[in-house]
């Protein structure tokens, strides 16, 4: 506890060394405070005054691309906000904007341009440009994709005349910029087509001797044609006459019918004489039927053998364009090599095609991605000099250089002030200390009107 007390009393110490070092040396300070706020004050009183103006453009990137549909990415929207601001300070953008504000013919600024420094070899426009954006400053408003372009002036007017040429002149940047961008890679993507086409060209016609060469031909869908017919033969015939044989249950039929008849027959021959009239119709009707059923079965055998004969053939046909196509095999697989190699080529020379025709396209676009909000506006009040800032920061310094100063003075011509000071300067023991005489304030009072009274007298 009693090191603890001890830092304290230290510390308060200290503290009320350094207030006695800054009270005994306050002309010190007085005077430097008093010659910074001076400064500031000249800095007021002589300055030119200066006037600021603001226009504000708003960035789409939150809505997709009127052209292409593409929308920026979370990642990607703070690089693209920091290069925005700085594209609108450079020189392509501010030139323009110098140029429509008519400086490039104004005799004031051709003649501080021709009293330049000789060292400086900067072309009119350029020197200008530089001037103006170092004049510039771009910012966002917070918490909104808005961007603000501020100038500083001579003159509102000439103010926000400024901000509003630097504002169409990164819009029309904006455009150009696209533009040009879609110009050099649209030139970029034909020349890629042109090269992807000549190999594609290649294939094609290196694909076209081998199929003259070896009769293989391959169909859109990679197969060659034999393989196709291959397949075509070896599907299941479709149902029809052949296959179901419905002529077979005619012969069948007749066939059960004669037996019928020569059953009746046999029957009616033992109940009636040979002679008789039904046994003769019966007779008639039995020798037409087995007349076609004699027929029916010379028409259902040819069936079947032309049936069997389409069948053999078929077969005969089936093995000989299986030999071929297994002796073709080596010369397919070739071929569908090359056709693998020709495809993506084909894939790659279609979306190249359609990236030219946009790029193209874009190379005509007035969108910029850009929108202007509302008219340029006049920031109230002087800009610069700003009297406040300047005093307060002035007298700020001035009085931190007057502290400095007196504690530097201080040490350099050191003075014992207080006991502990005494300690510290010298260790030799001190048996006591007196303190400060003073003359009481009842007598100073008392000593005024007599020293009043006495100047007239004296006069």
């Amino acid at each position: 506890m009693s090191a603890i007390q001890e830092a304290a009393d230290l510390e308060k110490m200290f503290w009320l060394t350094v207030g006695r070092i800054l009270w005994a040396r306050w002309p010190i300070i007085a005077i430097v405070t008093f010659g910074a706020l001076a400064g500031g004050a000249a800095v007021v009183a002589t300055a030119d005054r200066q006037y600021d103006a603001t226009a504000r453009v708003m960035l789409n990137i939150y809505k997709p691309d009127p052209i292409t549909g593409v929308l920026i990415g979370r990642r990607q929207i703070d690089p693209y906000l920091e290069s925005q601001l700085a594209f609108i300070r450079d020189p392509q953008v501010v030139a323009p904007a110098v140029e429509a504000v008519g400086w490039l013919d104004d005799p004031e600024i051709l003649n501080t341009y021709a009293s330049r420094p000789s060292s400086d070899t900067r072309p009119l426009v350029l020197w200008l440009a530089q001037s103006v954006a170092a004049a510039l400053d771009t910012s966002l408003v917070d918490g909104s994709n808005i961007i603000e372009i501020r100038y500083r002036g001579a003159s509102p007017e000439l103010a926000a005349l400024v901000a509003g040429a630097v504002r169409d002149a990164y819009i029309a940047g904006s455009i150009a910029e696209r533009r040009n961008a879609a110009q050099v890679d649209a030139t970029a993507q034909a020349e890629r087509a042109e090269r992807i086409r000549a190999e594609l060209a290649a294939l094609q016609a290196r694909k076209y001797a081998m199929e003259q060469a070896t009769g293989v031909i391959l169909t859109p869908s990679g197969a060659d044609v034999d393989s196709e017919r291959l397949l075509t033969l070896a599907q299941p015939p479709a149902p029809g006459l052949a296959n179901n044989l419905p002529i077979f249950a005619k012969p069948a039929t007749l066939r059960g019918r004669l037996a019928v008849i020569d059953s009746e027959l046999m029957q009616a021959s033992q109940a009636l004489g040979p002679n008789h009239p039904r046994i003769l119709e019966m007779r008639q009707m039995r020798a037409q039927l087995a007349s076609q059923a004699d027929a029916e079965d010379r028409e259902a055998g040819g069936v079947a053998a032309v049936v069997t004969a389409n069948e053999r053939a078929k077969a005969a046909t089936f093995n000989a364009q299986r030999e071929r196509v297994l002796s073709q095999r080596q010369d397919a697989l070739r071929l569908r090599l090359i056709q693998d190699q020709i495809n993506p080529k084909a894939q790659a020379l279609k979306t190249s095609l359609q990236q030219v025709a946009y790029l193209r396209q874009l190379t005509t676009t007035t969108e910029s991605g850009l929108t202007s909000m509302g008219d340029v506006a006049i920031v109230p009040g002087v800009a610069f000099p700003n009297a406040p800032l300047i005093l307060g920061g002035t007298g700020g310094i001035g009085l931190v250089a007057g502290v400095i100063a007196a504690l530097l003075t201080e040490m350099f011509n050191l003075r014992v002030r207080t006991l502990a000071g005494l300690r510290t300067a010298a260790p030799i023991p001190v048996l006591g200390s007196m303190p400060a005489l003073r003359e009481p304030a009842v007598k100073r009072q008392r000593r005024r009107p007599r020293l009043r009274k006495l100047k007239p007298a004296t006069a």
